[in-house]
């Protein structure tokens, strides 16, 4: 296995074991944080279409974040379709099922081609200041970015444990336009 492998892979264990450690009641404090933020930065006032995701696990909590600006927004949500993501618009938390392989909730309906969001909001499990983002591994983003002409603000969205230094990238990683966390938000130069 090749050195940039093994570096994402250790990368991804260390930060994993971070957010572990954090209780429930920070990582709501740090989402509402970093969500309040993102609703005030002029992007997303200016934004019609929002492409946000439904979080799962302990990844930095959506929820209430999608139910409210689904009220004045177009929300798209992600859906894994094999290795693919497909996107669909999210109708309210009714029209929602859990998909059968993580029991993530997904919205039903058709998926949407050629969407064209004025925002994309990524989770990651790490984040640096140059705005780059290590994913889980199976380049769900990347590949959906690659493949289609979305021309987004691309947000990454995180707790303040899920900085690092540096994130070990590839020529097929896409760099974010923003990283937003509690404490800061970096924007790529």
């Amino acid at each position: 296995m090749n050195n940039l492998y093994q570096r994402k892979k250790a990368l991804r264990k260390k930060i994993k074991t971070r957010i572990a450690s954090l209780s429930e009641a920070s990582r709501f404090r740090q989402s509402e944080a970093v969500f309040g933020k993102l609703e005030q930065m002029q992007e997303f006032r200016e934004a019609r279409s929002i492409m946000l995701f439904w979080s799962f696990g302990r990844e930095i909590f959506t929820h209430d974040f999608v139910k409210k600006s689904y009220l004045s927004k177009q929300v798209l949500l992600p859906v894994i379709d094999g290795a693919d993501l497909l996107i669909k618009p999210f109708n309210g938390i009714e029209n929602m099922k859990p998909e059968p392989h993580f029991g993530i909730l997904e919205p039903q309906g058709e998926p949407i081609s050629n969407a064209q969001p004025d925002i994309i909001v990524l989770p990651g499990l790490a984040f640096d200041a140059n705005c780059n983002r290590l994913g889980r591994g199976r380049a769900f983003y990347d590949k959906l970015l690659n493949s289609t002409h979305i021309n987004a603000v691309l947000m990454g969205v995180g707790f303040n444990e899920q900085i690092v230094d540096a994130v070990p990238v590839d020529n097929h990683d896409y760099q974010l336009d923003m990283v937003i966390i509690p404490e800061k938000t970096y924007k790529r130069q």
